[in-house]
């Protein structure tokens, strides 16, 4: 009977670690700073918007500098 509690128990801490729920956040985080909902930030040439709850909504524009051009 010890062998079923301990087992429980185990099961029980599993339970408890594995849906533990994310934290939760009111902006969004980028590169370790937080932003404010409603805020705009940069994510290279692409422009972000923060609707909060960590869910930014970006442009999806191609990143090209003048390094990986070459010379003319």
């Amino acid at each position: 009977m010890k062998y079923l509690a301990v087992l429980c128990f185990i099961g029980a801490l599993l339970n408890l670690t594995a849906g533990a729920p994310a934290v939760e956040i009111e902006g969004c985080l980028y590169k370790g700073v937080e932003y404010p909902a409603g805020s705009t930030y940069k994510q290279d040439c692409n422009t972000c918007h923060c609707s909060g709850n960590n869910l930014g909504v970006c442009t999806l524009m191609a990143c090209i500098s003048v390094d990986q051009i070459g010379p003319l």
